[in-house]
């Protein structure tokens, strides 16, 4: 048998972006002390793909099976941006093409994704989460991390356009980060949990 060609991206020649053949996390960066700025660029390890629209890596400590962060393209306006708080509808039209990119992302990874910002972000820049909606890994350690994804505190980039659209946007980000979740339960069946470890039990089973 023909030996197997390596793995590259796929290069589609209808001007759509171009996204590796399969998702391979290539396992965490080195840490760095400023982990707020750990983003400002992204550790080279961690590139996914990228197009005039925007940046995609992948997220260095995933709290899903599949996690991908998007980024601005750099010296642009939206690059400048430290969260969504600071959005305005000028930053709309580059803001679309790079949800679009991360949604076309979503689509190529081949499973049930959300694509959004956390309201109460730890990290800058502006970033774009595109995340598949089982949360489940093992960088899933904390009760805060999963509230971040699976309650109100995850903000749905389509609802970050419609309130730029309305000059909106910062009463939908202070109603989100005034959100107060209660105990463990499945975001997507609703079963409760006594604590992490056997939330993380049941999400590594639910489907």
């Amino acid at each position: 048998a023909a030996p197997r060609r390596p793995t590259a991206p796929r290069r589609p020649d209808d001007g759509s972006p171009s996204f590796p053949a399969r998702y391979a996390h290539p396992g965490p960066p080195p840490r760095r002390a400023d982990w707020k700025n750990v983003l400002r660029p992204p550790h080279a390890s961690l590139a996914y793909a990228s197009t005039f629209a925007g940046r995609l890596f992948y997220d260095g400590y995933p709290k899903a099976r599949r996690h991908l962060l998007g980024l601005a393209p750099p010296l642009t306006a939206l690059a400048s941006v430290a969260t969504i708080a600071g959005l305005r509808p000028a930053h709309l039209p580059a803001l679309r093409r790079l949800h679009a990119l991360c949604r076309a992302a979503a689509r190529d990874l081949g499973v049930p994704c959300r694509v959004g910002y956390h309201a109460v972000p730890s990290l800058e820049p502006l970033h774009v989460h595109v995340v598949s909606v089982d949360l489940d890994s093992s960088s899933l350690k904390r009760k805060e991390h999963f509230y971040s994804f699976a309650t109100g505190l995850f903000v749905d980039a389509r609802d970050v356009e419609a309130a730029l659209e309305r000059n909106a946007l910062p009463a939908l980000v202070a109603e989100r980060r005034a959100v107060r979740p209660g105990g463990l339960a499945c975001h997507r069946c609703g079963a409760a949990a006594a604590n992490m470890p056997r939330l993380k039990e049941h999400l590594g089973r639910c489907e």
